[in-house]
Parts: C-alpha cells; sequence; structure tokens
C-alpha cells in the first residue's frame, strides 16, 4: 500500500513539476515576443511606459542567463525583418506579423526547451 501512494506521488509531483515547465516556457516565448517588438520599432517610448517585460522577468522563473539569450535572439530576429516591397506597403516592415512568426517558430521552441535548467524555482 505504502508503494502505490509513493508511486501515486511521484507521477502527481511529475505531472504539476511537467505543467509548471510548459507554464515558465511560455512565458519565456511570451517575453521574447515583446523584445522582438521592441527592438523592432525603434520607439523606446511607448516602452517607457510599458513594464510587460518586467512582469514577465519576474513571473516565469529563468535565471539572468536565460533572459540574455532571449534576448540575443530577439535581438538577431529583427535584423532578418526587411521592408516589404510591394508599392502598397511603401517599403514599411511587417514588425508584428515578423515577431509573431519568431514567437511561433521552431527554433524558438527549441532554444526554450534549453531553457528548462535554468529554471530557478523549483516545485
Amino acid at each position: 500500500m505504502k508503494f502505490l501512494f509513493f508511486l501515486f506521488s511521484v507521477v502527481l509531483l511529475e505531472g504539476c513539476t511537467s505543467s509548471r515547465v510548459t507554464e515558465n516556457r511560455t512565458l519565456l516565448k511570451e517575453y521574447a515576443y515583446c523584445k522582438c517588438f521592441q527592438n523592432a520599432s525603434g520607439d523606446t517610448s511607448y516602452f517607457i511606459q510599458d513594464v510587460s517585460l518586467s512582469i514577465y522577468f519576474d513571473i516565469a522563473n529563468y535565471n539572468f542567463s536565460a533572459y540574455d539569450k532571449i534576448d540575443s535572439l530577439s535581438r538577431a530576429s529583427v535584423t532578418e525583418i526587411k521592408p516589404i516591397e510591394i508599392a502598397d506597403y511603401q517599403n514599411k516592415k511587417a514588425i508584428f506579423f515578423n515577431c509573431f512568426n519568431f514567437y511561433k517558430s521552431k527554433q524558438l521552441d527549441s532554444i526554450v526547451k534549453t531553457l528548462d535548467k535554468k529554471i530557478t524555482r523549483s516545485w
């Protein structure tokens, strides 16, 4: 009977830990999306009033090096955003569109998964 209780506890704990890791990954990806938009926009006056990045930093449980990695990756993704040459778009950039594609990318998913070891809070 004790063994069954122990086994049940392990399975339950593993499930809770797994869902929290998934939640942290999602938060880190959302942070990456915000950083992409911030880096691409060039208009820092908006971000003076917006505390979203700080909130993500506080609620996603990663250490500083994880955020540094995401910041670097976000900056790199912004360099790939090129003006659209179709006349109707007047050489403007599709910032939200490209940042959202970055957010959904397999590259970001892969990097975020490697950062699980950078999660600071254990449960």
